[in-house]
C-alpha cells in the first residue's frame, strides 16, 4: 500500500528505486528503456532521468513502477522485501497469474478508461491473482471481479484514504466543469 508522507523520496529510497528499475530493465526488458517506460506508463525521459540520478522518484512514479512489476510500492522503495515461495512449498497458489491470461490487457485498458476509481497498485494486485481459474474468456467484468477481490482484502484505513481521494477528484472535476460553464456564459 502507498503510505508515504512526503511528495519525493529521500536519497536512500531513490537509490532503492533506481536499483529496482535497473534490475527490471536487465531481467525483463533487455535494457530497453523505451519498452520499460511504455510498460510502466512513464515517459522515456522520466525513466532516463531517474536512472541517471537527475531526478528523484515521486509517489506517482513509484506507484507506476510498482504496478508494472506487480509488487507493492514498499518493495520498489526498499521498505519491504518481496516474498518468494520456498522451493519445497506446496503449489497451492500455482497456476498462471490472471494478468498473463489472453485478453487481460485489453480488458484492463477498457476498465481503466471507464472506471477511474481504481489505483495502479490495485490493478497490479489484480494482475497477480492466481490459485483459481477465472471465467474464460477474460472480459472487463473479470477484471472488475479481480479488482473487487483486491478491494475486499484491502485494510479499511487504506479504503477510506482511497475514497477520500476519489471524492476530492470528483469535486475538482465538478468545480472545473462549473468554471467552464461560467466562462462560456460571459
Amino acid at each position: 500500500m502507498l503510505c508515504f508522507a512526503m511528495a519525493h523520496l529521500d536519497i536512500e529510497r531513490n537509490a532503492a528505486v533506481r536499483a529496482f528499475v535497473e534490475k527490471r530493465l536487465a531481467e525483463h526488458y533487455k535494457g530497453n528503456r523505451s519498452a520499460y517506460a511504455k510498460a510502466s506508463k512513464l515517459s522515456p525521459s522520466i525513466v532516463t532521468e531517474l536512472l541517471n540520478g537527475g531526478r528523484g522518484a515521486g509517489l506517482r512514479v513509484v506507484d507506476r513502477i510498482a504496478a508494472e512489476a506487480g509488487v507493492s510500492p514498499d518493495v520498489v522503495t526498499g521498505r519491504a522485501v518481496p516474498v518468494e515461495p520456498h522451493a519445497d512449498a506446496e503449489p497451492a497458489l500455482g497456476g498462471t497469474a490472471w494478468g498473463n491470461l489472453t485478453g487481460w490487457t485489453e480488458s484492463e485498458d477498457e476498465v481503466r478508461k471507464a472506471d477511474k476509481r481504481w489505483a495502479d497498485w490495485q490493478y497490479a494486485k489484480a494482475r497477480a491473482i492466481r490459485g483459481f481459474q477465472p471465467p474464460v474468456p477474460v472480459t472487463p467484468a473479470v477484471v472488475v471481479q479481480a479488482l473487487m477481490l483486491v478491494f475486499a482484502t484491502t485494510p479499511a484505513d487504506e479504503l477510506a484514504r482511497l475514497e477520500a481521494e476519489r471524492q476530492d477528484a470528483e469535486l475538482r472535476r465538478m468545480q472545473k466543469a462549473a468554471e467552464t460553464r461560467a466562462s462560456k456564459r460571459k
